[in-house]
């Protein structure tokens, strides 16, 4: 079965339309079919399995046969220091595929760059919730430093 990410997947949804850079990845890359079995995830827990009813040069259509919210995991937050950019991108996907359900990065006096959420992070976090078949992305929120985080977590233990 082949997975896709579709951020607005939601439960009244029957059918769906992909296209883009999802529907070439499927048509081209993995070299998907009419008739297919497919699971999609929308990161936020909902799993639907459908099957692939029309594909096209430009766009699919995706019959959803069944939709159902997955509970998540424990709830494990890992706080980092914000590295290099190659390095935060590997660790946000080994986070992913363990499942981890919050990033906090934490602006150091070593902080190589300006934290921004950029494009690339995100296709690297649906690749590997794909991947991972994890259901959830994590969270990630910005401190400006670790005292700031310490004021947010009072009363929390912190390993």
């Amino acid at each position: 079965m082949k997975n896709l990410f579709y951020r607005e997947l939601t439960q009244e949804l029957t059918d769906i339309e992909i296209s883009g850079e999802a529907h070439h990845h499927f048509k081209n890359v993995i070299r998907g079919k009419v008739e297919e079995a497919v699971q999609i995830f929308n990161g936020q827990g909902l799993v639907a399995q459908g099957t692939v009813s029309s594909l096209s040069k430009k766009n699919m259509i995706i019959s959803l046969e069944q939709i159902d919210l997955k509970e998540p995991y424990e709830n494990v937050e890992l706080i980092l220091g914000i590295p290099k950019k190659e390095y935060l991108e590997s660790i946000i996907r080994s986070a992913i595929q363990i499942g981890v359900s919050q990033v906090s990065l934490i602006n150091t006096d070593f902080t190589p760059w300006k934290f921004k959420m950029y494009e690339r992070l995100n296709k690297i976090m649906e690749s590997a919730l794909i991947q991972s078949e994890n259901p959830y992305l994590p969270v990630i929120k910005e401190f400006n430093c670790l005292e700031d985080l310490f004021k947010v977590k009072k009363n929390q233990r912190i390993l």
